[in-house]
C-alpha cells in the first residue's frame, strides 16, 4: 500500500468523504487530501464527515491538507480532517493526521458519538494559529489507545480541546 496509494483528492474544492447514517462500513487504506468545505456553525468535515452512522471504521488512511473554513455569518466550524457527530460505536484507527485546519478540531472533532475509539493514530505537524484542539470532543469523550500527537501548534490545545473526560488505554 506504500507504494500504490489511492487518494481521494478534493481538489480544495469539495468535502471529499461523506459516510451519513450507515450501518458497518469501512473506508481502509486511502488517502484523503485537499478537502474544502465552508462550514455553518458545528458543521465541517473538511477530509471527511461521518454522521448518524453506527460501526463504521476508517482505517489505514492518511488524512492530509483538508480545510473546513467559516461560511458567511458563521463563527466556528469543526474537524479539517475528520467530524464525527451523532454516531456510535465508531472507529478511527492507524490513520495519520497532518496539516489539516478547522477552528475546532483540526484534525479530528468529535460530538455526541458514544462509543468511539481512536486507536493507534498518529496527530503530527498540525498548525493552526486561531484552532481550539487538534482533537476536540463534545459530549461523551471516545478512548484513545497508542496515539501519539506530536509537532502540533495550535492555539488552545496542541492535543485534546474538551471539557468531557477522555479515556486512555
Amino acid at each position: 500500500p506504500q507504494t500504490r496509494v489511492t487518494v481521494f483528492d478534493g481538489q480544495d474544492a469539495v468535502q471529499v468523504v461523506r459516510m451519513v447514517d450507515i450501518v458497518a462500513a469501512r473506508l481502509d487504506g486511502v488517502s484523503v487530501a485537499h478537502g474544502s468545505v465552508a462550514a455553518t456553525n458545528k458543521m465541517g468535515g473538511a477530509g471527511i464527515l461521518i454522521s448518524g452512522c453506527q460501526y463504521c471504521t476508517v482505517a489505514t488512511c492518511r488524512i492530509l491538507h483538508n480545510r473546513a473554513s467559516l461560511a458567511v455569518g458563521a463563527t466556528s466550524c469543526e474537524g479539517g480532517g475528520v467530524l464525527l457527530k451523532y454516531s456510535t460505536s465508531c472507529q478511527i484507527t492507524d490513520c495519520l493526521f497532518t496539516d489539516n485546519q478547522a477552528t475546532y478540531g483540526t484534525s479530528l472533532s468529535i460530538l455526541y458519538a458514544a462509543g468511539t475509539l481512536v486507536n493507534a493514530c498518529r496527530f503530527a505537524g498540525e498548525c493552526h494559529v486561531g484552532g481550539r484542539g487538534v482533537v476536540r470532543v463534545n459530549g461523551s469523550g471516545p478512548t484513545y489507545q497508542n496515539c501519539v500527537f506530536t509537532g502540533n501548534r495550535v492555539f488552545w490545545g496542541s492535543a485534546i480541546y474538551s471539557a468531557q473526560d477522555q479515556v486512555f488505554v
